[in-house]
């Protein structure tokens, strides 16, 4: 017998077995650095998310207190949300301003779901049951983009086929009342 030969035979079969037991350790440590990234990035896209969801409700609170502590522009907005040709121009120019203002912060909330797979424009679809808001989006649909007016569309034919295009502001259903009808019921409670 060769002793040497069988030495090296020993070696080489010891050699592969730690080799092999290297790459199973590897690749644990690489399933454990990959589970640990994935979860890091889902927190990160969490605390994207709320960052971008503060900014929203930011947007819309400065919307809401222009509303609240400006009784003229408040004034104007209702007036032209039921009726935009009975607003003079300069009326016309700050309703066109406030109502900008609340749609462009409904897009961002939009977008931001939309990046997550769950975009809605509810809020955006009571706009679109008064005659001013109608008007508005039909005059500025060409600053949004195709995948979110295709959304307010939609909207805009569920609303006519449940005869809700009539809405006024002063309506229990208007959003400017505090309440939001339901968007499969055209009936009010």
């Amino acid at each position: 017998m060769n002793w040497d030969a069988m030495n090296w035979d020993a070696i080489g079969a010891t050699a592969e077995a730690l080799g092999a037991i290297g790459v199973i350790i590897t690749l644990a440590y690489l399933a454990v650095q990959v589970r640990q990234n994935s979860r890091l990035l889902e927190k990160s896209t969490e605390a994207t998310q709320v960052t971008a969801d503060d900014a929203v409700v930011e947007n819309f609170n400065s919307w809401r207190e222009m509303m609240i502590t400006n009784p003229e522009v408040s004034e104007i907005f209702i007036r032209g949300m039921e009726d935009p040709s009975s607003l003079a121009p300069g009326e016309r120019h700050r309703f066109n301003h406030a109502l900008g203002t609340f749609t462009w912060t409904a897009w961002q909330l939009w977008r931001v779901q939309a990046l997550l797979g769950t975009p809605n424009t509810l809020l955006l679809r009571h706009m679109l049951m008064h005659e001013g808001g109608r008007a508005w989006y039909s005059d500025n649909r060409a600053f949004f983009p195709p995948d979110f007016c295709e959304s307010l569309d939609k909207h805009l034919a569920e609303i006519a086929q449940a005869g809700l295009s009539d809405l006024t502001p002063s309506d229990v259903s208007s959003m400017f009342e505090g309440r939001l009808e339901s968007p499969t019921s055209d009936t009010d409670e």
